[in-house]
């Protein structure tokens, strides 16, 4: 083999790839968004399902659509604006929200102590049968997602699932308040 066909070779397996790269760069926008609405993510042993929890979370909460202290509440527009450019820290950032809310029931209806995790909390207003069971799993299952979302390396919140889970929060949140100005 000449040197010429050498190169050619080099060339012709080179270009593929090339060409591949090139077109990647080139609509990377439009890749990153068909990739953000992409709910489960199979590659290997790898799998990503967190638009699929999110959205039974919402349907847990949905069935509260009818009793009396639940409201559908707004995404506070700061948690907007970071869904925007950092969907897993608006998870992060709209569970502190929902935990205040847990804190604030367990102490002011029941007494507990502030000192107490939130789990803790969580426990005691589930032995108290002050929330309904529905609801005390809807906030288990938002836990679950938020830690997902803070300790998974792989763990990829789309846009959208960041959102509608804000959104799930939101209405919980509001929820619990009203409960703990109940008298």
């Amino acid at each position: 083999m000449d040197w010429l066909s050498f190169i050619a070779n080099i060339v012709s397996s080179v270009s593929w790839p090339l060409s591949i790269f090139f077109v990647a760069a080139l609509f990377r926008s439009q890749i990153r968004a068909l990739f953000s609405s992409v709910k489960k993510l199979k590659w290997k042993d790898v799998e990503a399902e967190f638009g699929d929890k999110v959205e039974q979370i919402r349907e847990e909460v949905k069935l509260f659509e009818d009793d009396p202290d639940y409201e559908d509440s707004p995404v506070e527009e700061k948690l907007v604006r970071l869904v925007e450019t950092h969907p897993h820290l608006a998870v992060l950032e709209g569970w502190k929200s929902l935990e205040r809310s847990i804190s604030n029931l367990s102490i002011k209806r029941l007494g507990t102590d502030r000192s107490r995790s939130t789990q803790e909390h969580i426990d005691a207003i589930s032995k108290s049968e002050l929330v309904p069971r529905n609801m005390l799993n809807a906030i288990s299952n938002i836990r679950e997602v938020r830690n997902r979302a803070a300790h998974e390396l792989d763990a990829d919140v789309s846009k959208g699932s960041a959102y509608v889970l804000l959104d799930t929060i939101a209405d919980v949140t509001t929820y619990l308040d009203k409960l703990t100005r109940k008298v």
